[in-house]
């Protein structure tokens, strides 16, 4: 009895605070994505004032569309192909291959965290099917 209260106090809480994290984190317009991330890139890459233009020209094409439609990962790994080809003419070869660079870190965290979360809801599953029996 005193397991499965704290399993669902655990739950509970666990509830309240994906939902603070929620409210926390505005929904940004596709400007807004764009801008950010065209600062991001920027920063990372340093872009001239030329290619910053045209980085955030297509990254405001990117995110218009991303607000748009719904993608299955076959026109996802399109996008991305189109996205990359895009830049590449616009970034020097260097600036592109850090670019790569950065996507496949980028690619690497989403993994890691995708893993994190799915042994998190095992483990609360196997914990809650316990605690019944």
């Amino acid at each position: 009895m005193r397991n499965l209260m704290l399993i669902i106090l655990f739950l509970c809480s666990a509830v309240v605070f994906s939902q603070e994290t929620t409210a926390i984190r505005p929904i940004r317009t596709a400007e807004e994505e764009a801008q950010k991330r065209t600062q991001r890139l920027s920063r990372e890459l340093l872009l001239d004032s030329l290619q910053r233009d045209t980085v955030y020209q297509i990254n405001l094409i990117f995110a218009k569309e991303r607000r748009e439609n719904e993608f299955s990962k076959t026109d996802y790994a399109n996008r991305t192909k189109r996205y990359n080809s895009m830049l590449q003419n616009v970034l020097t070869k260097e600036q592109f291959s850090r670019f790569l660079q950065l996507q496949q870190q980028t690619t690497a965290r989403r993994q890691v965290m995708t893993r994190v979360v799915s042994a998190r809801d095992s483990i609360i599953k196997k914990t809650i099917s316990d605690s019944i029996k």
